[in-house]
């Protein structure tokens, strides 16, 4: 393993390369520009292999993209820098004994990042070791003013904590996984000392984050029109048939469905009743997130169901702007969630944990 090698997500833009080449609405299109991280770890003398991982803007939950993972970690490679709002690149991490570690909301600069779910986009990083992936969050957390979301507030500290992280846990997310992994996951808690808390609105954050993704994401990709770049439909024969066959023609069916159900909660009979509606409940998930009584909270990484179901676990992160941390020990798939700007405390409870026998 080289840890200067590193690969990126091709949504992060690399000047005179392609971009998402995997999605159709994208063919034949070159990047103008570099991302500010893409500068950043070039200064840093990173060796930087582009890859596509991110298929359709992540709409597709239903399908994993495991081979595409295990194609980029086979060779020397250290890490991969990918957007992860929807949580599937967690979700491999913990199948694949990897890290995923999830900056802080405007920690680190999204110039030059393909927008998905701009609220709640941020670049992270998926690595072989805890190690390369906060050396990299050291190389590309930097203020960035072509970024309007970052200030002088949002630097990371990563100077480790002398004190032990106060971590609480949700006991009753225990009823929805495996008896093995619950007995895992609640032997870990006991080791971290961990509080029982509730999280009260954690049975609808998944739709939540579902209505507020589809009203982002619809917007992001209605600019994808025929007209100014990417693919273009060959069959059109004046501008509503571009607009109409192009899309049709390049969009994937999770495409579409996020985007017609964003249409619906953003429509001016609806917005009150979906759309606000969500946006004040997003409020008030941060508002019930009370780390003033603890620092890190605990997760599973799977819960019984499907990868939507999963959506709970993995939207609380972006949801708040938290910054995350996702491994495995054992069989045993861990989350562990702190507030903004405190990745320190994520890396001391990762060491804790790793360490006991």
């Amino acid at each position: 393993m080289n840890p200067k090698h590193i690969a990126v997500d091709d949504t992060i833009m690399r000047v005179n390369m392609p971009v998402m080449s995997t999605t159709e609405i994208f063919r034949g299109y070159l990047s103008p520009i570099d991302a500010h991280v893409i500068t950043l770890l070039e200064a840093n003398d990173y060796t930087i292999n582009s890859v596509p991982l991110s298929q359709n803007f992540g709409t597709d939950l239903s399908e994993l993209p495991l081979q595409q993972v295990r194609e980029v970690f086979k060779g020397d490679i250290s890490a991969c820098l990918v957007n992860d709002p929807f949580g599937s690149f967690k979700q491999l991490a913990t199948k694949e004994n990897l890290i995923f570690l999830q900056p802080s909301y405007a920690s680190v600069s999204r110039y030059g990042l393909v927008q998905h779910v701009p609220s709640m986009d941020q670049i992270g990083i998926l690595a072989k070791d805890i190690s390369t992936a906060y050396e990299l969050l050291s190389v590309i957390q930097s203020i960035d003013p072509k970024d309007g979301v970052m200030t002088e507030r949002n630097t990371v500290s990563l100077t480790p904590n002398k004190l032990e992280a106060r971590v609480a846990f949700d006991a009753s997310l225990l009823n929805s996984t495996n008896d093995e992994y619950g007995e895992l996951l609640n032997s870990i808690a006991k080791d971290l000392n961990a509080v029982d808390v509730k999280l009260i609105y954690f049975d609808i954050s998944k739709q939540v984050m579902t209505i507020l993704a589809a009203a982002e994401l619809s917007h992001s990709i209605n600019r994808y029109d025929g007209v100014r770049f990417g693919y273009r439909s060959a069959d059109a024969s004046n501008l509503e048939e571009i607009y109409e066959k192009s899309r049709s023609e390049s969009f994937s069916i999770g495409m579409k469905l996020f985007g017609i159900l964003g249409v619906f909660v953003l429509s001016q009979n609806n917005s009150k009743r979906y759309y606000e509606q969500a946006m004040k409940l997003r409020r008030m998930i941060k508002e019930s997130l009370d780390y003033v009584k603890y620092d890190v909270i605990l997760l599973p990484t799977e819960i019984n169901g499907n990868n939507y179901t999963n959506l709970a676990i993995f939207s609380q992160a972006p949801l708040a702007g938290l910054a995350s941390l996702t491994f495995s020990k054992g069989n045993c798939g861990i989350q562990l969630l702190a507030k903004p700007y405190h990745e320190q405390q994520l890396l001391e409870t990762y060491n804790r944990i790793i360490s006991k026998d």
